[in-house]
């Protein structure tokens, strides 16, 4: 089954990068000459994806004038005969059916995906969170493809990390009986009781009976998050292995920002 939907969630405030998101978004913060959104759009355009849904908050307007037409820069490139620097800058603009949502208040990356209810309607969809990046010779979203035609079940995308950066990260409980299989995942454990050291590295494949359990929650609780339907829907439904061989830059935090930049500018220049 071809994936077709892909959820952005990036209204987080970006705390670790302050004061420079104060006014400029974590998924604008430049890899190279580009953005991380503009990483993402590519890698969903190049997975097959035509159909985004960004939920930003009301301070991140800048993510829309990005990826909006600028009339007058490209009247001075067409002039200058540099149609390429035209297209490069509007390929996805063009390209894709971009949905934003605004989340009006900070309830959680539940809550964010939540919104996308009525855009994803009754189809499994793709989620790619905006502090993910990821570097390797094909789409990292066309192995969470592969993953969920093998499995028909919701995926979760993982990576292995180092044993000192577990208490970072939500890290997976896999079933020990059958390979790939996912019982639990563990928010941020303690170094010596990790389950494993692979870690949710952002990347979903989830079917629309998620939405329930997170209306629930969503109802009894303040905060919606997504380990919180993670957990619950475990219970109740199979979840795998999304298995990739890209690598992933966790560039929420500094280190894993600035060696993305790094290695972006070792394979990519």
């Amino acid at each position: 089954m071809k994936i077709t939907k892909l959820v952005v969630p990036v209204a987080g405030l970006g705390t670790r990068f302050l004061p420079v998101t104060k006014a400029v978004p974590k998924a604008m913060m430049p890899i190279l000459d580009k953005p991380v959104i503009h990483y993402i759009l590519e890698n969903a355009l190049m997975s097959g994806i035509k159909e985004v849904c960004i939920i930003l908050n009301h301070n991140q307007d800048m993510i829309r004038d990005y990826l909006s037409h600028n009339p007058k820069l490209e009247t001075v490139l067409l002039s200058e005969g540099k149609d390429h620097l035209v297209q490069s800058v509007n390929r996805l603009i063009d390209q894709l059916d971009i949905t934003y949502i605004y989340q009006e208040e900070p309830k959680g990356s539940g809550h964010a995906i939540l919104l996308a209810k009525d855009f994803v309607g009754k189809d499994p969809f793709m989620v790619m969170y905006g502090d993910s990046f990821f570097l390797g010779t094909h789409p990292v979203l066309l192995d969470m493809e592969r993953a969920y035609n093998e499995y028909n079940a919701h995926i979760i995308g993982a990576s292995e990390v180092e044993y000192q950066d577990v208490n970072k990260y939500g890290m997976l409980i896999m079933d020990e009986r059958e390979e790939d299989r996912i019982l639990g995942v563990v928010e941020k454990p303690a170094l010596r009781e990790t389950p494993s050291l692979l870690a949710c590295n952002g990347l979903y494949i989830f079917k629309p009976t998620i939405f329930k359990e997170l209306e629930k929650i969503n109802k009894d609780h303040k905060e919606c998050l997504l380990t919180d339907m993670l957990y619950r829907m475990m219970k109740k439904e199979e979840f795998y292995l999304g298995k990739t061989d890209c690598f992933f830059y966790d560039i929420g935090y500094m280190h894993g920002y600035v060696k993305a930049t790094s290695d972006a500018y070792k394979v990519l220049k």
